[in-house]
This record gives C-alpha cells, structure tokens and sequence, in this order.
C-alpha cells in the first residue's frame, strides 16, 4: 500500500509505502506524479520505504525509466530522497540510482536516517 501526503510547509511530498513491493508500484509511482498537479515545478519526494519488502529483481529496475521521464515532462526537476533500512531494499534502491542517473534534471538519492533525507531535500 502506497500513501502520498503534499506536505505544504515543507513543500515535500511524502509518500509511504508498506508490505510487498513490486515494480509495478514504482511504475505507478511515477505514474501517479505524471497526473497529478503539485505546487511547484521542483518536485521534492520523500519516499518512506521502511516498512516495505522490495520483491524486485534487478533486472525489473530498467523497467522505471520511461515512467521516470514521462512524471519530468510535469517538472523542471524532481528530487527524491528514499528511506529504506534493510540490505536487500538498499541494494535495490542503489541500483534505481544508477539506472536513472543519466535522466537530466533527476536526483535521486538513499538514506537510512528522516532527518538526513529530509535535510537533502
């Protein structure tokens, strides 16, 4: 399950997500994003991931890339910032980050800690 909140004081929007992970929900993710009309044309994303089970294979991660470029088509940039806190989800992120680091105006990246996630923000 997948929550998103637009936080308006801290101009952050933070999404949860809990049990299973598939990557037809980071699909979904960055489908939900394409759709909808947040406050700012530099989209900053906390992604809370610590109560989830990455069931991705490494392969699967490509799969993101073009859903990643159609949610920028909304922004200037988007900024994302996940909390993961298990070895097998760290892995995974970190490969997200190497897939689409070459996506112009993308940042992306992996902490364990909130207040550092935010404070990259």
């Amino acid at each position: 399950m997948r929550t998103y909140y637009y936080n308006e004081q801290s101009n952050i929007l933070e999404t949860k997500a809990n049990g299973s992970l598939l990557i037809k929900d980071i699909i979904n993710h960055y489908i939900e994003i394409s759709k909808s009309q947040y406050p700012t044309k530099h989209l900053k994303i906390l992604i809370d991931c610590r109560n989830a089970d990455f069931e991705i294979t490494p392969i699967e991660i490509s799969y993101t890339v073009n859903a990643l470029k159609k949610a920028l088509n909304n922004y200037e940039s988007i900024q994302e910032s996940i909390l993961v806190n298990k070895p097998f989800e760290t892995a995974v992120a970190t490969l997200f980050k190497r897939y689409n680091s070459n996506t112009n105006n993308y940042f992306f990246k992996v902490f364990c800690s909130e207040n550092e996630a935010k404070a990259w923000l």
